[in-house]
């Protein structure tokens, strides 16, 4: 794991993973590692949905909507911050009251880092302009 160095993984209380096969791949490594018998899958965790582009590579959404990555368009059925949102702050909050104190592991996805990174920007009074919201 960047930047923890191997007392802090031997410190963790629990390790909380996204229900996706690479992210329990890597909460299992990570377990071995703490000597933690297993990890908690949480579903609230999964990556956002990209819709229609689920599976594509960069050059087939290029082909199949001319210009939408250029100009940042999203698909309809993108998964938005704002419905990303209520979902992973619901878990992160069971998450911290299941565990007071304690330090614990999440292993999740780009998604929904830059989904938290955004927000917390937001609430820092900062604007990230790389935060994808439903279009009014």
């Amino acid at each position: 794991v960047p930047g923890m160095g191997f007392q802090q993984i031997q410190g963790l209380s629990a390790v909380y993973s996204s229900d996706m096969i690479r992210a329990q791949e890597t909460a299992r490594i990570i377990c071995g590692q703490a000597g933690l018998a297993t990890s908690v899958n949480e579903t609230r965790l999964r990556e956002r949905s990209v819709g229609e582009w689920s599976g594509l590579t960069y050059n087939q959404v290029q082909r199949r909507w001319p210009g939408y990555l250029k100009r940042r368009l999203l698909p309809p059925s993108y998964e938005t911050d704002d419905m990303v949102l209520p979902r992973v702050l619901a878990a992160l909050d069971a998450i911290r009251q299941q565990h007071p104190g304690e330090s614990v592991l999440l292993v999740c996805h780009a998604g929904i880092i830059y989904a938290i990174e955004a927000y917390l920007k937001a609430q820092a009074g900062s604007r990230n302009p790389r935060r994808r919201l439903t279009p009014k």
